[in-house]
């Protein structure tokens, strides 16, 4: 097993990251040469892209979207829309069908 990088294993555990990601990027940190810088430029790469995809989400505001309450209410709406227009065509009901 690779000899880890303990502080920079705290901080990336502090900021969030899952200990199996810290684990790696800080054992590719206690390594040396082209693979460590390889590993944690990369490592860098994917955290930038995964932070600016949620500030890309901020400023898209879900507000145009409708919300998952919203959409129900709409077809309950509809449900209940579709429902009186056919008791109105059908005119009142005493509850019990005529026998013929």
């Amino acid at each position: 097993m690779a000899k880890r990088d303990k502080r920079l294993y705290r901080e990336l555990r502090q900021a969030g990251l899952r200990k199996g990601t810290a684990a790696r990027i800080a054992d590719a940190a206690a390594t040396g040469g082209k693979r460590k810088r390889k590993v944690l430029s990369a490592a860098a790469r994917d955290l930038q892209q995964a932070a600016s995809g949620l500030e890309e989400r901020v400023r898209n505001d879900r507000s145009t979207i409708p919300s998952t309450a919203e959409s129900a209410d709409a077809t309950r709406g509809l449900s209940d829309v579709a429902r009186a227009t056919a008791a109105r065509a059908t005119g009142p009901s005493s509850g019990t069908t005529p026998r013929g």
